[in-house]
């Protein structure tokens, strides 16, 4: 951080006190660039906001701090001098650490950075001091950075840094332009940013605004790169700079855009970018390599550094070597021949390897060296220096002005190896140990330890090891007491030695040996060794549990679960039967316990619903309909828990309440068919009044007339004038019959009968005609012929049938013509037209189906 501070310090210095950057790389060089376009800028007259462009802070911040002409440079200014004779050109950031001042004579000395003083050595600087000073004192409006030379105070986004450097103030993008407001949206600025108000109507490339262009695939308008298009008015002296909206131009000054973009089909945007330079598809534009951090640089050799610049690349040398054309090696500089040192009188330069030391101008004499600080001889210690040639078996010792060499000693458990003249550890064998020179020696055990063995047993030493021998031999599972005098018996379970290791398996000691037993519930596996569960459930079968619950076994023991309406008893073996019906809400209406389970009961005109409890209202209508059966023989009307039965006009209900009887208007007397020729005719819920009257020539029967809605027209005259055929072929009579029922009765249905005289010299032939049929309510036509069919019974005999059920209110007439052929009594003789019986049927269908 400090470093890249400091070289961006440099860059400035060099852009406001030399006016060119070609001689830094990487940070100094974007600095210094950046630097010159804000001094440039300035001198313009045109406005430092267009720093805020920049993304890069620290470019922007060193074109801001340029442009308002306040500079952290050093105080004193570097004389003129060629460049040839200028060290700080031809070493750039090699020989001081902050900023290198060419003098007068060729040479050069170094300045620190404000915050930091100069060390002895007159190159190196150290911080005045320690700690964060804006935690003691902040003086900035918005962040502050203490960099070790000085406090930096920065702003938030949207914002800039005012004159006192400490201050900041909002930017107005909409009057800088650095908005992104589309075309049809108004840019109104806010604190610390801005909003764009209205839609935007961005359709196509044309609808943008000078200085865009419009990005199909984000469907906006973005700023268009005036210099990167080659689309600006500079001359060839100018530097064009690319800002939001527009462009400027920079005379005799150097662009930091690090990019050219020229077509070419190498890569997807069609830009080739040049030696140096990539393509990044991200800001689509031609970017510097960096061949140092790629790894692509021509540096070689211990010494030497790459450094990046735009476009390219520099090799560097280390601070204290310079290059030779001839080895093309970074060698060492020798400041002492190159009178480059800063030793001071009554000392002597000497050149070391990459940079030099100064000592003083005398000898301290064997086994001392001159301390640089104080100047005083002191000792020097040999052996920390590694200066001794004691060897790897002796151990150095240093002494004033001298050292020793010392015999080393190993301790114990180790061994010196003289070749190596490190102490190795000494690995001896179990029952040996190492002695004073390293080898390896038994342990007598019985010596050393004369409690190893028992009192009862005698200790033998044997090599790398000890044996105890018994004093009297006892049986197996016996051991000899602590006297020693006798035996006893050997607690197995109590020591451990026993191999009742199985889970649940315990030890239980007898004398001489062991048991090993199993808990209640388990039973021993002798072939495996384990305790094994006892499944109870499948031994002992329904003994164990009652018949309302069900056993099941579990580890070590059983248990008894209860079946669905059971409950256990408190010794969880015996199960009882559990009255749901004395729990609350079990049932919707009535709850009837039974065994093991409970029964819900609905009241009449109730069902139970599909949950078995609740109980839910029976459409007894709906019912007795699906069933193919009437509940009311009239209209059905659903209530809850019931049904209600009532009767539509032209009915009256029974006294059974559920039959609707029809009303007969003719025989009450109620209708109006008050007419001389006027008939009323009953119909189901109504009347009908049909006027009949008789044909000329016909007269009505009156013993027939009116009589069961029946009306007969007899021939007045069966005398027919000589060729009056029309007298001829006239009916005989003319009945007029008058026919009632509901719609959808069951067919086949009979009709109408029709008998004629019987006698062997008469023969009958019928004939059955569809008059006119309707629909009374609407006038459109109604059943065919075909619903009708004419039964001959008998000879003299015939029945009109119903044979498709009639759907809907139907008025009908049909024909039925009876002719009468009579033959002589003579054989052979030729058979006689003799007349017509015609039966009108009025056939009315009304629209109820009971």
């Amino acid at each position: 951080m400090k470093k890249r501070e400091s070289r961006c310090t440099e860059g400035k210095t060099s852009a406001l006190t030399r006016g060119t950057c070609n001689d830094f790389t990487d940070d100094t060089t974007k600095c210094c660039s950046c630097c010159k376009l804000g001094h440039s800028t300035r001198n313009k007259g045109l406005p430092c906001s267009m720093g805020s462009t920049y993304s890069s802070c620290t470019c922007r911040e060193a074109f801001l701090e340029c442009c308002q002409n306040e500079s952290s440079v050093p105080a004193t200014y570097p004389p003129d001098l060629p460049d040839e004779l200028n060290l700080c050109l031809k070493f750039p950031g090699q020989l001081c650490a902050h900023h290198c001042i060419p003098t007068p004579d060729a040479s050069y000395r170094c300045e620190c950075n404000p915050g930091f003083v100069l060390q002895s050595d007159a190159r190196t600087c150290r911080a005045m001091r320690q700690g964060n000073r804006c935690d003691e004192e902040n003086p900035c409006d918005h962040e502050c950075i203490d960099t070790g030379e000085a406090i930096q105070c920065n702003c938030f986004d949207g914002y800039m840094l005012r004159t006192d450097r400490k201050s900041c103030e909002d930017i107005n993008e909409c009057t800088v332009g650095t908005h992104t407001c589309s075309a049809g949206q108004t840019c109104v600025n806010t604190e610390g940013s801005y909003a764009c108000e209205g839609t935007p109507v961005w359709e196509d490339e044309e609808e943008c605004r000078d200085g865009f262009a419009w990005n199909p695939v984000a469907s906006r308008c973005e700023d268009e790169d005036e210099c990167a298009l080659n689309r600006d008015t500079c001359l060839a002296t100018q530097t064009c700079i690319n800002m939001v909206g527009t462009f400027v131009c920079i005379e005799d000054e150097e662009s930091n855009d690090q990019g050219v973009q020229i077509p070419d089909d190498d890569n997807e945007s069609g830009l080739n970018c040049g030696t140096g330079f990539v393509y990044n598809r991200d800001t689509v534009r031609c970017e510097d390599l960096n061949e140092c951090d790629a790894e692509t640089h021509s540096c070689r050799g211990l010494h030497q550094v790459c450094r990046n610049t735009i476009g390219s690349h520099v090799c560097m040398c280390d601070i204290g070597f310079q290059y030779n054309p001839s080895s093309r090696e970074c060698e060492d500089m020798n400041e002492c021949a190159m009178n480059r040192d800063t030793c001071m009188e009554g000392q002597v330069c000497e050149n070391t390897i990459g940079s030099y030391i100064c000592r003083r101008n005398m000898n301290c004499g064997t086994g001392y060296t001159l301390d640089r600080e104080t100047q005083q001889c002191v000792d020097t210690d040999e052996c920390q220096l590694g200066t001794h040639n004691c060897g790897r078996s002796r151990e150095c010792k240093n002494v004033p002005g001298s050292f020793r060499c010392v015999q080393r000693h190993c301790p114990s458990g180790f061994k010196l190896n003289h070749g190596s003249g490190q102490c190795e550890a000494v690995n001896c064998p179990r029952g040996y140990r190492s002695d004073a020179g390293g080898n390896c020696v038994d342990i007598n055990e019985c010596t050393e330890r004369p409690d190893t063995c028992t009192t009862n047993q005698q200790c033998i030493n044997i090599p790398g090891s000890y044996t105890c021998r018994n004093r009297i031999t006892c049986g197996a599972g016996f051991e000899i007491d602590t006297v020693g005098n006798r035996c006893q018996d050997i607690d197995e379970c109590a020591l451990g030695t026993h191999d009742c290791s199985a889970r649940l398996m315990t030890c239980l000691n007898r004398p001489g040996t062991y048991l090993c037993q199993c808990p209640e519930g388990y039973v021993m596996n002798h072939q495996q060794k384990t305790c094994d569960d006892i499944d109870e459930c499948a031994r002992y079968g329904g003994q164990v549990c009652s018949l309302n619950a069900e056993c099941i076994n579990t580890e070590g023991s059983f248990r008894c679960r209860c079946k669905d309406g059971f409950e256990s008893y408190e010794d969880g073996r015996l199960c009882k039967d559990i009255d749901e019906c004395g729990m609350t809400g079990m049932c919707h209406h009535e709850c009837r316990n039974t065994w093991g389970s409970y029964q819900c009961l609905c009241n009449k005109g109730y069902q139970l619903a599909t949950d078995k409890r609740t109980c839910e209202d029976v459409d007894e209508c709906e019912v007795w309909s699906e069933r193919g059966g009437k509940l009311c023989l009239g209209r059905c009307e659903n209530t809850v828990g019931s049904y209600a039965c009532s009767c539509p006009d032209g009915y009256r209900m029974m006294s059974d309440g559920r039959t609707c009887q029809d009303v007969d208007e003719c025989a009450e007397r109620t209708a109006q068919c008050n007419g001389e020729d006027d008939v009323c005719i009953n119909i189901r819920g109504g009347h009908k009044c049909k006027t009949i009257t008789c044909p000329k020539g016909f007269v009505k029967a009156a013993s027939l007339s009116n009589r069961n809605n029946n009306v007969k027209c007899q021939r007045q005259t069966f005398v027919c004038p000589q060729g009056d055929i029309e007298c001829l072929y006239a009916p005989l009579s003319y009945s007029t019959n008058f026919i009632t029922f509901p719609n959808k009765i069951r067919v086949p249905a009979d009709l109408f009968t029709m008998r004629g005289p019987s006698s062997p010299y008469r023969r009958l032939e019928f004939e059955l005609k569809l008059v006119n049929a309707e629909d009374p309510r609407t006038g459109r036509p109604g059943v065919s012929r075909g619903f009708f069919k004419l039964n001959n019974i008998r000879e003299n005999e015939a029945a009109v049938q119903l044979l498709r059920a009639i759907e809907g209110a139907q008025d009908i007439e049909l024909q039925l013509n009876m002719n009468i052929y009579s033959r002589e009594f003579t054989e052979g003789a030729q058979e006689i037209f003799f007349g017509t019986a015609v039966a009108r049927l009025h056939v009315f269908v009304t629209d109820q189906d009971w």
